[in-house]
């Protein structure tokens, strides 16, 4: 078996790495998308979630066909498919067009994953299939592990080349490993171990007889067509778990940008690299886990055990956020080292014509009624911009209403000294004021 694995694991990883890529390579240039696009949350949110509408209704039929026609021929055109309609991503106008790419590439890559895991079924007898499987399945921590760091690098890298975007430079250029992978696919792989001339022969005898003993004895006890497994309790119990397991998966995986973008002082390559984080822990736990159960036999306590676990770090990530607290007083450029990059996010993101940045409110030492920051946001340009990017939220209506000045007070505040000369020019002297005359009489 360590022939075949070696063999067939190093490619089906790197495929399998190359399709979970092309399918979020969205999260990552969700913030492009929204400021070059105007696209909002619930666009965005709904166009990554349409992908799985045409991969469910075209799943199962891939699957059959990849039975008719066999796994090198289906799996290379589904990724000829795939690798185009990821690369006509970069003609998105709009969420119409938007809705429509991401609908077809979830029928063109339906039936990939399940075809993948048929497909290891026809070389890994019961007792290797998991340790192959997990081994499989950790292609999506890899994916994000190295996609995350690369996908930062062409956003920033590549954005304004040859008039493009980031964006669209990041799906042309993930989109060309499919269209090589379909050939190599093509002409590596085989559709089962009867066809494998890179097996001796008596290799080939013992693993074709034994997966077919395996297949006769599955056989003998039940037989099923296609409509009573859709219909097998089963098959539904376990269709439940794995939507539970893959809310989650797919929850983190398109959100995941979002949640690092509120982590302030990063780069588009630091957000990658913190992105890759949860994705190298998993890639140890994928392996290690499958191989323990391989090894001793036991598969529901391992299922079990780190769907709590994960569980448990998702009520947690509730209350606990990577984000650190705002302070509690104002924040400056010279007195916060990140205050410079909130300010150039916060002014890319608005309009300096339609932004007012409101002083922080905070009560007085001398008296209970709110006093403007000593800072004073109005004043300079600088304060007021650190003022704007600082994470504290602007002061409610009624305390802006207590410190702005009203036009009574206004009037009496005195003019400064400092620009008396200048606003307003010396007044000429007064005539001297003379005496009354006396009305001359009417003779």
């Amino acid at each position: 078996m360590r022939k075949v694995a070696v063999r067939l694991m190093p490619v089906l990883l790197g495929l399998y790495v190359i399709a979970y890529l092309d399918r979020v390579n969205v999260t990552f240039a969700q913030d492009q998308l929204e400021s070059d696009l105007g696209f909002s949350g619930a666009v965005y949110g709904f166009g990554a979630g349409v992908f799985f509408i045409g991969y469910f209704f075209f799943e199962v039929p891939s699957n059959l066909a990849l039975h008719k026609f066999g796994a090198r021929k289906w799996i290379a055109r589904i990724m000829v498919t795939w690798g185009i309609i990821s690369a006509c991503m970069m003609f998105v106008q709009g969420p119409a067009s938007f809705y429509a790419v991401r609908f077809l590439l979830g029928v063109a890559e339906a039936g990939f994953f399940p075809g993948m895991i048929l497909y290891l079924s026809f070389w890994f007898p019961a007792r290797e299939r998991a340790r192959a499987v997990g081994l499989f399945m950790s292609a999506i921590a890899i994916s994000f592990s190295v996609g995350a760091p690369l996908s930062g690098v062409i956003l920033s890298v590549f954005d304004g080349v040859a008039g493009l975007d980031g964006w669209q430079w990041l799906f042309v250029i993930e989109a060309v490993p499919a269209l090589i992978g379909s050939v190599f696919v093509f002409w590596y792989l085989d559709d089962a171990p009867a066809d494998a001339t890179w097996l001796a022969e008596d290799e080939k005898r013992w693993l074709v007889e034994r997966l077919e003993g395996e297949e006769e004895t599955r056989l003998l006890r039940e037989r099923h067509s296609v409509g009573e497994a859709l219909k097998d309790l089963r098959v539904i119990a376990f269709g439940l778990l794995y939507f539970c397991m893959v809310v989650n998966v797919y929850g983190i995986s398109f959100w995941v940008g979002e949640i690092v973008d509120n982590v302030s002082g990063l780069s588009v390559v630091g957000k990658g690299f913190v992105t890759a984080i949860p994705y190298v822990t998993a890639i140890f736990g994928l392996v290690l886990i499958s191989r323990h159960s391989d090894r001793t036999g036991e598969r529901k306590l391992h299922t079990a055990i780190p769907m709590a676990i994960g569980a448990a770090a998702f009520a947690t990530s509730t209350f606990v956020s990577p984000v650190a607290a705002p302070r509690s007083g104002p924040i400056t450029a010279s007195s916060s080292p990140t205050a410079a990059p909130r300010a150039t996010a916060a002014s890319s993101r608005s309009s300096a014509a339609t932004t007012r940045c409101w002083p922080r409110i905070r009560p007085s030492a001398s008296s209970s009624t709110p006093s403007a920051s000593a800072t004073g946001c109005r004043s300079a340009p600088s304060r007021r911009t650190a003022c704007c990017a600082s994470s504290m939220p602007p002061a409610s209506a009624s305390a802006r209403r207590a410190t702005t000045p009203t036009r009574a007070s206004r009037a009496k505040r005195p003019w400064p000294a400092s620009r008396s000369a200048k606003a307003r020019p010396p007044l000429p002297p007064r005539p001297p004021k003379l005496p009354p005359q006396p009305r001359p009489r009417r003779p």
